[in-house]
Parts: C-alpha cells; sequence; structure tokens
C-alpha cells in the first residue's frame, strides 16, 4: 500500500510524513528535507504623487526615460501634455507611460495604475530587487508632485530552484515548484503536511 494511500485512510504522524517524504524522494530525487520556506518574487513599485497640474518644462524619469511636459498635444516619444486640467494630466501621465497614448512607448521598466485620488502606482516589470535600481525623479516646479523615492523599492528575490517541479520541506510544509527557474519568478505552491 502507498504511503498517500496510507494517509488518505487516516494515518498520520511524523512517521508517516517522512515515510512520504522517502516515498517522493525516491520518485523525484529532488526534495531538500529541512531547507527554509521558499519565497516567490516580488515586484518593486513605487508611488507618483501629482496634486497639482504640471508646468510645461517639468520633467519626470522613469528609469532611462525622461517624460517632458508640453504646452500641447505630445508629438514625439517622451513627451506628456500638461492637458487641461489636473485630472486631464493624471490621464495624460498614465497613458504616457503605459504607451496608450500613440505617442509614447510603453515604459521598458514599468506600468503605471490610474491615479488614486493623487497617487499613481508604478511596478516594475520584472520581480526581483533588479526593479528597486529603476530610477524614478522629476523637475516638478510645484514641490508637491513627487515620486515617494528616487528609485522603485521593496522588489524581493525569490527562491530560485534546483529545478522545476523542485521539491522543498520545511517544517509542515511541502513546497512545489511550478515551472519557473529564475530569482524573477512566482513559481512556489505549498502543501501542508500536517
Amino acid at each position: 500500500m502507498s504511503v498517500l494511500t496510507k494517509l488518505r485512510q487516516g494515518e498520520s504522524g511524523t512517521g508517516a510524513v517522512n515515510d512520504l517524504m522517502d516515498e517522493i524522494e525516491e520518485n523525484y530525487q529532488i526534495v531538500n528535507r529541512g531547507a527554509s520556506a521558499p519565497v516567490d518574487a516580488v515586484v518593486a513599485s513605487g508611488t507618483l504623487t501629482v496634486d497639482t497640474q504640471p508646468t510645461v518644462g517639468d520633467t519626470m524619469t522613469i528609469g532611462t526615460k525622461v517624460f517632458t511636459f508640453t504646452v500641447g498635444a505630445a508629438a514625439a516619444d517622451g513627451e506628456i501634455f500638461v492637458g487641461a486640467d489636473l485630472p486631464a494630466a493624471k490621464v495624460n501621465i498614465v497613458a504616457a507611460i503605459n504607451g496608450s497614448d500613440s505617442v509614447n512607448t510603453a515604459s521598458a521598466f514599468v506600468t503605471a495604475a490610474a491615479f488614486s485620488t493623487n497617487d499613481c502606482t508604478l511596478t516594475a516589470l520584472v520581480g526581483g530587487v533588479i526593479g528597486n535600481a529603476t530610477v524614478t525623479t522629476e523637475t516638478f516646479d510645484e514641490g508637491t508632485n513627487v515620486f515617494a523615492a528616487a528609485t522603485l523599492t521593496s522588489g524581493v528575490n525569490g527562491t530560485v530552484p534546483a529545478a522545476a517541479y523542485a521539491m522543498l520541506v520545511a517544517a509542515t510544509r511541502l513546497y512545489v515548484n511550478i515551472s519557473g527557474t529564475t530569482i524573477a519568478d512566482a513559481v512556489w505552491k505549498e502543501a501542508t503536511l500536517a
């Protein structure tokens, strides 16, 4: 009778879990007992606050791309129309960053969410700490139009598995890598063993 069948029939305890792990190791030979719980990569993010309509000539830099606010409709990549009012300026900012304004190419570094009140969340396109190096600076005339930090923050590298479908056991949890093999992936699924 297989260990899984025994567990399904109510057998429990450390012995049963160890037997299960032995069976998994025998069949897959890629389990790491006693490992730390793996983590999925976390993408870096940042906040752009715009509470006053930008001024013509203001700039903001995201990654290596500089955006300049213009008096008329944006005509070239890197231009953002200041708009008729603050709400229009916010729509134009998001469209320029995401490349949905038919003038700008989409940022190679981030996506921009719609403004929530005066805040726009920028999210790195790639998971891991590499996103923390994405520059977010500005030269707005209005001192309250700012990025929260000079770079995106809070990106975390994921645990790199030995191979796709690798398994780790930490305490009473079984972790299975479902496909990825880089620090930028979110690939771990977990199951409770006890």
